[in-house]
């Protein structure tokens, strides 16, 4: 994939975490889930028979930007 910014080559990779990433419009506190009636969403999935999250994540050195498609819900 190439950096939307400056069109160089973008590594492939993982963005990983002991715990789920969540984006939500809000800051968040306490327990990170979405917030309740918000467009907010989990980003990560858990890895079959692991306690690791990760997501597909392309990085730009660069830009300093990772950039990441997310899947369809299933």
């Amino acid at each position: 994939m190439n950096c939307p910014y400056c069109q160089q080559e973008m590594a492939a990779g993982y963005i990983q975490s002991s715990r789920m990433l969540v984006w939500d419009r809000q800051l968040l506190s306490g327990a990170i889930t979405p917030a309740h009636g918000s467009d907010g969403m989990i980003l990560t999935k858990r890895f079959h028979l692991s306690k690791a999250f990760a997501i597909n994540a392309y990085y730009c050195k660069s830009c300093n930007v990772l950039i990441s498609k997310l899947d369809d819900k299933e």
